[in-house]
């Protein structure tokens, strides 16, 4: 299976059901940038290390059941959006 590929809801099915971890998720997504970003150039910044550490983080509040619906599912952001401590352009 293709962990890339899943929907939202598909990935917090097996999120819940812990058939798969949020890192196992993050690590697919990064991955799949790092293969087609050359070609789409789709991103303008990618924060692996910190996509890494929230995952890290969600799989805790999963394990301890203190987890929000959307826990542990990897998103990207727009670059029109203002994150803190990220490369903003428009």
């Amino acid at each position: 299976m293709d962990l890339f590929r899943l929907t939202a809801h598909e990935a917090g099915d097996l999120l819940r059901r812990r058939e798969t971890s949020s890192l196992e998720l993050t690590r697919a997504a990064l991955s799949r940038i790092s293969s087609v970003d050359s070609r789409v150039r789709a991103f303008v910044t990618v924060c692996e290390d910190q996509a890494l550490l929230q995952a890290r983080l969600a799989d805790e509040r999963l394990k301890n059941g203190n987890a929000a619906p959307l826990t542990g599912i990897p998103a990207l952001i727009k670059d029109n959006m203002c994150t803190n401590g990220v490369r903003t352009t428009c």
